[in-house]
């Protein structure tokens, strides 16, 4: 007895589906006059080919169609972040990859003016036109301003526990990268003064290095300035080295910090010996900064 091998019902309903579901995304590129520019742009304009690899190449529309109503860099909520698929074909087999979108090149770029960034990644598109203007923060914006055209380019904000001192540091430096370009890093300084502290005895080549660049960097930002560990070396060796390099050299340096100078040149005094490093130091900060500007009262963000 012969037996011949039946479809059923179903696998023939299955094939069915699948015929429909190719016809459809077929369709779907064909009336896509982006996508097919791009497949004829790699040498596909096989039409059977195109139906063959019409998943691989319907990855690709339905990601343009993403892209093409971007909602913003920060808002990105493809699966692959910040990354494009492309396809590539050598004459007889086509492939994907993913690449950087032109957002995430631009972005990759700003971020190369940060050398160090010690901020939520947030913080980076915070401006200076961002920050509230109450009356207790005007100071602070007239001074900014001031400090982009003048060499008394030093900035001290000042304030009590979450007041807003140090996403205005930041606004601050993204304002001054971005209007007069270079670089900048921020720095939390008692993690980093301590950091300097430890290369000191086990990797004098960092320790030089990071110096040079605190004290060269065109914009620094030292935040929450004075909880650092203090010790006659912290004082001469890091901090006064970094500005007094800087103030010879006329660089912006911004300050965040709960106490005003009289307080940092106390507790850099340490002892009576020391008395003449502490007034060195509220010197400084007084010829370059000029006077602190506290922004308790601001409201906090």
């Amino acid at each position: 007895m012969d037996f011949k091998l039946l479809k059923s019902d179903r696998q023939i309903k299955e094939n069915a589906d699948i015929k429909k579901m190719i016809s459809e995304m077929f369709s779907e590129i064909k009336n896509d006059k982006e996508v097919m520019a791009y497949l004829k742009n790699l040498g596909i304009e096989d039409e059977e080919f195109i139906k063959n690899n019409v998943a691989t190449i319907m990855l690709l529309k339905d990601d343009l169609d993403y892209c093409r109503k971007c909602p913003g860099f920060a808002n990105c909520d493809k699966p692959h972040h910040h990354y494009v698929f492309t396809l590539n074909y050598d004459g007889n087999n086509i492939g994907k990859a993913l690449k950087p979108c032109e957002l995430k090149i631009k972005d990759e770029k700003i971020n190369e003016s940060y050398l160090i960034r010690d901020f939520p990644d947030a913080w980076r598109e915070m401006s200076v036109a961002k920050l509230d203007k109450s009356k207790v923060r005007m100071p602070l914006i007239k001074r900014y301003k001031e400090a982009l055209e003048t060499p008394r380019n030093w900035i001290y904000i000042t304030g009590s526990h979450r007041s807003g001192k140090s996403i205005a540091a930041a606004a601050i430096l993204n304002g001054f990268i971005k209007l007069k370009k270079g670089r900048g890093a921020f720095l939390n300084y008692p993690e980093r003064a301590r950091e300097l502290q430890d290369y000191t005895y086990n990797n004098k080549d960092d320790f030089n290095s990071l110096i040079e660049l605190y004290s060269t960097v065109d914009y620094l930002v030292i935040d929450n300035f004075g909880n650092e560990y203090k010790s006659e070396y912290v004082r001469d060796s890091i901090t006064l080295a970094i500005l007094n390099e800087r103030a010879r050299r006329g660089l912006v340096t911004i300050f965040t910090s709960e106490f005003d100078f009289d307080d940092v040149s106390y507790m850099y005094a340490l002892n009576q010996a020391g008395k003449a490093r502490g007034k060195q130091l509220k010197n400084l900060l007084t010829s370059y900064a000029i006077e602190p500007i506290d922004i308790t009262s601001a409201p906090i963000y």
